[in-house]
């Protein structure tokens, strides 16, 4: 483990933001320099690293993130922040997470106020995790609850979301086709992630 190498990898994470690319041994080796190097430990780029894990949904990079920082570091309030984000988007609770983003990203004193610059495609992500589980969950589901979930304001945002997978608008209601093997061996071999045959209820319920 060599000093000189943070600038290098908290570089790295810079590019992936802006890029929209990730690169978990990257990410993840920045995080094991700063437990050998604590004097060096930079709490903005451990956020942006959470961040991007938090992306890499289902699979379990965010935990493994979590077990490289100390207990301090998960007091903190940046850090509980966004272990309450990923514990939102895990269990399904799509909705109360758009809204705990929303003010999250209004705290002055995060990282996340400044999210749309550094990491612009970051919603995007998002909804692309949350439509594998949808893909999973439903076969037909209202539009109104899919919006909800997705976070799109109106119905042009989602007639291009609809388009860009293959979904159809059938009256008042979206018609999932049924998911691939490959897409259910990925999301069934994630770790950490509810149980599919509960989400249906959550996130219907997260209408309420």
């Amino acid at each position: 483990m060599n000093i000189n190498y943070i600038a290098d990898f908290e570089k790295k994470v810079d590019l992936m933001l802006s890029s929209n690319t990730y690169d978990r041994r990257s990410a993840l080796h920045l995080l094991k320099l700063y437990q050998f190097y604590p004097e060096k430990l930079n709490l903005k780029y451990i956020e942006k690293v959470l961040i991007l894990t938090l992306t890499a949904l289902p699979q379990n990079d965010f935990t493994l993130a979590l077990y490289l920082l100390n207990e301090d570091l998960h007091k903190k309030e940046e850090v509980q922040r966004l272990i309450n984000l990923q514990l939102l988007l895990e269990t399904g609770n799509f909705v109360e997470f758009w809204k705990e983003l929303k003010i999250s990203k209004s705290n002055s004193s995060s990282n996340l106020k400044n999210l749309d610059k550094f990491y612009p495609k970051f919603n995007d992500s998002v909804k692309e995790f949350i439509a594998k589980i949808v893909n999973i969950t439903f076969e037909n589901v209202e539009k109104e609850l899919l919006k909800s979930i997705l976070n799109l304001s109106d119905d042009i945002s989602l007639s291009a979301f609809l388009r860009n997978h293959g979904w159809n608008l059938n009256n008042h209601t979206v018609n999932i086709p049924r998911p691939t093997a490959t897409q259910l061996k990925v999301l069934n071999n994630a770790e950490g992630v509810v149980q599919f045959n509960q989400l249906k209820k959550i996130i219907e319920y997260s209408r309420s």
